[in-house]
C-alpha cells in the first residue's frame, strides 16, 4: 500500500521526467541548460520578479545556479542586466523571445497532457489543494529548521 508521501514522490518523478523530456530537444537546439530555459520562462511569465535575488527566493533556486545561468544568458544576448542602485534587474532581450515562445508551447503541451480528462472545476480544486499543501510544506520546513517538526510528529 502506497503512502501519501510515496504517491507525492511518484507523481513528482513522473511529472518531472515528462517535463524534462519535453525540453531535451530544445536544450540541444538552443545550446542551453534546462535552468537557463526555466530562467527565461520565469522572467517572461513573472516580470515583477526581475532580480537574481527574487529568482532565488521565489524559484527556490541556488544562488550559484542563477548566477551561472544569468552570466551565460547575458553573454549569449538573451538577457540584459540593468543596475539600479544596489539592485541588478534582468531584462529579456529580443533574442530570448523565440526561446520563450517555444518554451511556452512546450509548457502548454505538458499541461494538456497531464490534465487530459480533468475538468476546469477539478483543476480549480486541485490548484486550491496544491496551494494549501505547498503552504503546509513551507510551514513544516520552518518548523523543521526550528527543530519542532519531529517533536510534533512524536506527540501525535
Amino acid at each position: 500500500m502506497k503512502t501519501e508521501a510515496g504517491n507525492f514522490l511518484t507523481m513528482r518523478q513522473v511529472l518531472y521526467h515528462l517535463y524534462m523530456s519535453l525540453f531535451e530537444e530544445m536544450q540541444t537546439a538552443y545550446g542551453m541548460t534546462q535552468m537557463e530555459i526555466n530562467l527565461l520562462l520565469y522572467l517572461a511569465n513573472n516580470p515583477q520578479f526581475d532580480t537574481a535575488a527574487q529568482l532565488v527566493k521565489n524559484g527556490k533556486l541556488s544562488k550559484s545556479q542563477v548566477s551561472t545561468a544569468v552570466v551565460h544568458l547575458a553573454q549569449a544576448g538573451y538577457l540584459q542586466r540593468r543596475i539600479e542602485g544596489r539592485r541588478i534587474h534582468l531584462q529579456l532581450m529580443p533574442a530570448a523571445l523565440a526561446v520563450v515562445e517555444e518554451g511556452r508551447r512546450r509548457q502548454s503541451a505538458f499541461s494538456e497532457a497531464v490534465f487530459q480528462g480533468i475538468s476546469m472545476e477539478e483543476r480549480d480544486i486541485l490548484n486550491d489543494l496544491m496551494a494549501r499543501i505547498v503552504e503546509n510544506a513551507r510551514k513544516a520546513e520552518e518548523k523543521l529548521c526550528e527543530g519542532d517538526l519531529l517533536d510534533d510528529a512524536y506527540e501525535s
